[in-house]
């Protein structure tokens, strides 16, 4: 006799247990991988050309010249799962335990956070954005759109010092969504009836076995509201706006391109992940060279001891001496950066290895 769990429908009904909750992703990259785990729990040996087209392939975490390199890419999930083995996705612990480690490093002067991601779960998101939001405070801390930050990601991107988007990149997608998919039809087409004995008066309410009565969808909308208010909450302390204006613009949901999202508060500048981190690794020298001088450094600006000169985000603090050497400097820097990249050198938490 055939066990229950052995019915045709066993795959779908394991999909929606592994896909309940509240998403803050990109349908359409959701439904993509939905499509692919049924596929994997209905037995099919996947191509492995397909795995690898879903995938998102993240380069390693690297350290280097004072500026420490996280990369979160891929579908965002709270611990490492079935999600991350087919999509390549990240786990958010994973991230946090990274991303503390680099805090916490005295020689890591800056953190870049290179996104390329969908979104994901939301659990744990409210939580890394807030740490973040904290860890800026002691560091420049700057999300680098690598070329896309949507929903989940971008949650995180907000609560950084800066965002930069390269110009290709796009970034947004600000909401939360959930799903309830009603198999009842399903059912009686393979001749299945699942009776459910529980104790508790809403217990089973989304059980997938039947249609979603109006208490319970306004239920699951009084959780999505929940965690959209955080979600805009954090995108509005992290890029100092008022809720109303994240609400009401900020792609309203979509995704937009660079210039726009710099163009609606979303980013702060356009830029390659090249460009961002040679100002990076160029501000980290020149503040150490300005501090030998005896020179105070604060918030972007030098200053001595009776003079202080505000300098514009982005821009490399002015030191006193020869301006040239200055520029010399940081010139020799994005050169011997990217000598270090040609060379094939990876930092990974301040061990360096040759691939």
């Amino acid at each position: 006799m055939r066990s229950q769990l052995e019915t045709p429908d066993r795959g779908a009904r394991l999909l929606r247990a592994f896909c309940d909750g509240a998403w803050a992703i990109l349908p359409e990259k959701l439904d993509a991988i939905g499509a692919m785990l049924a596929r994997y729990l209905s037995g099919e040996r996947l191509p492995e050309a397909e795995v690898l087209a879903l995938r998102s392939q993240a380069p390693e975490k690297r350290l280097g010249g004072g500026v420490a390199v996280l990369p979160i890419f891929g579908v965002l999930a709270r611990r490492a799962n079935m999600l991350t083995e087919v999509s390549g996705g990240t786990s958010i612990e994973q991230i946090r335990a990274d991303f503390c480690a680099v805090m916490a490093d005295s020689a890591v002067g800056s953190v870049i956070l290179q996104i390329d991601s969908p979104g994901g779960e939301v659990g744990f998101i409210p939580e890394l954005a807030e740490e973040i939001l904290r860890g800026r405070e002691s560091k420049p801390i700057i999300a680098q759109v690598d070329p896309m930050a949507a929903s989940a990601a971008y949650w995180l991107a907000a609560a950084a010092s800066e965002v930069v988007i390269t110009p290709s990149g796009q970034a947004g997608s600000i909401g939360v969504y959930a799903v309830h998919t009603d198999v009842s039809k399903l059912n009686e087409t393979l001749g299945v009836a699942y009776t459910y004995v529980s104790a508790g008066k809403h217990k089973v309410e989304l059980n997938p076995d039947e249609a979603l009565s109006a208490e319970a969808r306004a239920h699951m909308q009084e959780t999505v509201d929940a965690y959209y208010g955080q979600f805009i909450s954090t995108v509005a302390k992290g890029r100092g706006v008022s809720v109303g204006d994240v609400r009401n613009g900020f792609g309203e949901g979509r995704m937009v391109t660079a210039k726009e999202a710099v163009r609606l508060g979303l980013a702060d500048r356009v830029a390659t992940f090249d460009e961002t981190l040679a100002r990076m690794v160029a501000g980290k020298r020149a503040r150490g060279a300005a501090q030998a001088r005896g020179v105070e450094i604060v918030e972007g600006c030098a200053a001595s001891a009776d003079e202080s000169e505000e300098v514009e985000a982005g821009e490399t603090p002015a030191l006193p001496g020869d301006p040239g050497e200055v520029e010399a400097a940081a010139a020799r820097l994005q050169l011997q950066e990217k000598e270090t990249v040609a060379a094939g050198f990876r930092f990974s938490m301040g061990r360096k290895s040759k691939h």
